[in-house]
């Protein structure tokens, strides 16, 4: 499998809805086909997720984000996280980052549940106008680059992906609670 720098891509930090819209791109571009990637969102009804390794947090202790994005990959009929924030390998694979990141020992309202999203629904409906950082953050931290603006007239908008009840064709749910760590 090629090798992969996470400084060789677009990263903005508390961006990574638009980090890994980025990233499945140069993937695509670079050849790896698009039915090959699929971008998990990470969230909970209650909007904070326990995820450990992460780069912001204590090697111990688990950040609590009200949400998370980050891409799958399939490499040789194994399947690769992608998680610019993660202290693991970029990218490592799936059971190890649903182990080491995902465990399944933590209080129930902290663990997430993930909206599987096909690459080119994400590519071509994901529409980011950052919105939901005004205010929380100063404007220097903004991305130096455009937002993201689908031409679609179905855009799939940030808040749309926190409410399970909202339907996007091509999706599905899981928990990686009771998941086999395969796709």
């Amino acid at each position: 499998m090629k090798q992969f720098n996470k400084s060789n891509y677009i990263y903005t930090p508390l961006f990574c809805e638009e980090n890994i819209w980025h990233l499945a791109q140069s993937l695509i571009d670079d050849g790896i086909k698009s039915n090959n990637i699929h971008i998990l969102f990470l969230t909970n009804k209650m909007m904070q997720i326990a995820i450990f390794n992460q780069l912001s947090a204590g090697l111990e202790e688990p950040v609590i984000w009200d949400y998370h994005v980050i891409l799958m990959a399939k490499f040789d009929h194994t399947d690769f996280i992608f998680d610019f924030d993660s202290r693991l390998e970029f990218p490592c694979t799936l059971e190890d980052y649903f182990k080491k990141s995902l465990p399944t020992n933590i209080n129930i309202d902290y663990t997430s549940k993930l909206r599987v999203i096909p690459s080119s629904i994400y590519l071509q409906r994901f529409d980011s106008d950052r919105s939901h950082m005004l205010g929380i953050i100063p404007q220097a931290q903004f991305p130096d680059y455009p937002a993201i603006i689908s031409m679609a007239e179905n855009k799939i908008k940030l808040l749309n992906l926190f409410n399970s009840n909202n339907e996007i064709e091509n999706t599905y749910e899981l928990n990686p609670r009771y998941s086999t760590g395969t796709f």
